[in-house]
């Protein structure tokens, strides 16, 4: 019996690991209320997802409060430029109303792929955000050559969060427990995995 409770073991470690993640996405959709504090939110997930995948999971709690306060300007800008954004988008959307002219169905095609690709963009400037300390328009800019070098994995980025997105939603009343206690840092975990991935890539190739 003892050898179950042994934190050295596999059981135990990853009932911590589901237990950090828990953790971390409580404090997420805590931390996300106010609105206007979702993109450092969002951001100080990424940087503790990072911070869990190393292995680093002492001080969770405290560690990832700390980051939130220090890093909130620059995420929350990013996250009021995307917002006002999406919200023109949309208003322009809705303008166009029920049109099937031609060239209306052709606007609202390039408003859906505006709004996709600005959201996409966001991700990898929180990504940024969590993992080096640059200024927001640096970051921005960064970003978007990101998100067109890296097209294949930008594209899975995308479909990793709709797809859990669309499942969720599908079966909420089965999942609802899971949705609450793991719903964004499931998906999450696999996009920071994919942004570790291309920004050890692009600074290979800066430094060859």
């Amino acid at each position: 019996m003892s050898k179950v409770f042994n934190l050295e073991n596999p059981w135990m470690k990853f009932l911590g690991k589901v237990f950090d993640l828990m953790l971390i996405n409580l404090i997420t959709l805590l931390l996300m209320i106010p609105i206007v504090t979702i993109g450092p939110a969002i951001t100080a997930m990424f940087y503790s997802l990072n911070r869990s995948i190393k292995g680093q999971d002492t001080n969770l709690l405290s560690e990832h409060l700390a980051f939130f306060k220090k890093n909130i300007k620059g995420p929350m800008i990013v996250s009021l430029l995307h917002f006002s954004f999406v919200l023109g988008l949309f208003a322009y959307l809705t303008i166009l109303g029920e049109s099937t002219a031609s060239s209306a169905i052709v606007l609202k095609i390039i408003i859906y792929v505006l709004m996709t690709c600005s959201t996409l963009l966001v991700i990898y400037a929180y990504g940024l955000f969590a993992s080096f300390n640059n200024h927001v328009f640096v970051t921005i800019k960064n970003s978007f050559f990101l998100m067109i070098a890296y097209i294949p994995r930008t594209i899975l980025i995308g479909a990793i969060y709709i797809g859990f997105s669309l499942f969720f939603f599908r079966f909420l009343a089965i999942f609802a427990p899971i949705v609450f206690l793991l719903g964004l840092v499931l998906p999450s975990l696999l996009v920071v995995l994919l942004l570790k991935s291309v920004f050890a890539t692009a600074i290979e190739k800066t430094e060859a």
